[in-house]
């Protein structure tokens, strides 16, 4: 927890390949070029990300998987620590909902090329969507917040009319 914390809860993920400042404008956006890059990132068994010019970055899913697991370890401890914890976190991604859209909403902080579709970053999709719906569920359950249930809902309105 200590090395997440003093990153700011910021990292790498998997498939952040396309943020490679340096060999993206070689993709020339063609599909293939995308697929290549995002692997090679991704598979090579030394990090690449620092000279490529992929930053950390901050993750709704991450902080979505952090926020219930504040949450359950405030339940097992009692410790106000963990709620605290989660509060910020969800303070992070209340904050950091997607705007543009008919409710909450979350997507990738960079681009992902599959083998079926180009998803921009800052697009919303429907799992990260309902797996921070969910931890905000949770929210509501654990802190008794009508707050963290209107997030929720407006979540499940963004899923009904958006997608």
């Amino acid at each position: 927890m200590t090395l997440a914390r003093n990153n700011d809860y910021r990292g790498y993920d998997t498939f952040d390949g396309l943020n490679a400042r340096f060999l993206r404008p070689l993709t020339f956006e063609s599909k293939a070029l995308r697929t290549v890059l995002q692997q090679a990132v991704r598979r090579f068994p030394i990090n690449l990300r620092p000279v490529l010019g992929i930053s950390k970055g901050h993750s709704s899913k991450a902080m979505g998987f952090l926020t219930r697991g504040f949450m359950r370890l405030n339940k097992t401890t009692g410790d106000q620590l963990w709620a605290n914890k989660a509060e910020v976190a969800l303070e992070w991604l209340i904050e950091n909902q997607l705007p543009g859209y008919s409710g909450a909403c979350w997507g990738n902080h960079f681009d992902y090329q599959s083998r079926a579709f180009y998803l921009p970053k800052g697009v919303p999709t429907v799992v990260w969507t309902s797996l921070i719906g969910h931890a905000f569920l949770d929210a509501f359950v654990h802190f008794q917040r009508n707050r963290h249930l209107r997030v929720a809902v407006s979540a499940c309105e963004h899923i009904v009319h958006d997608l």
